[in-house]
């Protein structure tokens, strides 16, 4: 499992417009990506203009390939003039345990 979180402080002016259109990328991300496991979108409770996102994908591979795509190109387009920063933090799973498994 390949592991990404992405942190975005957006304008203030545009959150909505933002908000919206990443909510579009993840439900497209998940409907189009047989490989895209997660696409969880996250707003911060002290700064509405601040979001995460939390995605899980099959391998390192399948992300790539995510970035390859139609609507990833899209959104990027479309929500750039919007974005102030952006943090991506990627990772591999090495061993999941759960409670209960």
């Amino acid at each position: 499992m390949f592991i990404v979180d992405v942190d975005f402080l957006v304008h203030e002016d545009c959150r909505d417009e933002f908000h919206r259109a990443v909510l579009t990328q993840a439900g497209n991300s998940l409907e189009r990506e047989q490989d895209c496991i997660a696409f969880d979108v996250y707003v911060d409770q002290n700064n509405p203009a601040r979001f995460y996102l939390h995605e899980e994908y099959s391998s390192q591979e399948a992300f790539l390939n995510h970035m390859k795509t139609a609507h990833y190109f899209q959104f990027d387009e479309l929500s750039s003039p919007w974005v102030i920063s952006k943090t991506i933090d990627t990772r591999e799973e090495s061993n999941k345990k759960r409670q209960g498994a």
